[in-house]
């Protein structure tokens, strides 16, 4: 494997693990602003908080996946 496609699979490695780590953070954001009461929150946004920050959740652990996948074909050619 030449040295350009190395360090274009670091790259991508790090941006993924970047994407991860932010989509985490917005599905702990979301959550956060599930469970915490406050006045006038209706139902309809409740449900809507809650379905986002799980699908923003899955979209985070599949950026973790594919970095784990893009980490080992690495290994794989080194």
């Amino acid at each position: 494997m030449e040295a350009k496609t190395r360090q274009a699979l670091k790259a991508k490695i790090a941006d993924f693990r970047r994407f991860g780590f932010i989509l985490l953070a917005l599905s702990v954001i979301l959550y956060l602003g599930l469970v915490i009461p406050f006045d006038g929150k209706e139902i309809g946004g409740s449900i809507v908080l809650g379905a986002s920050s799980f699908v923003v959740l899955i979209f985070s652990i599949i950026m973790f996946l594919v970095e784990r996948k893009l980490k080992n074909k690495l290994k794989k050619y080194q």
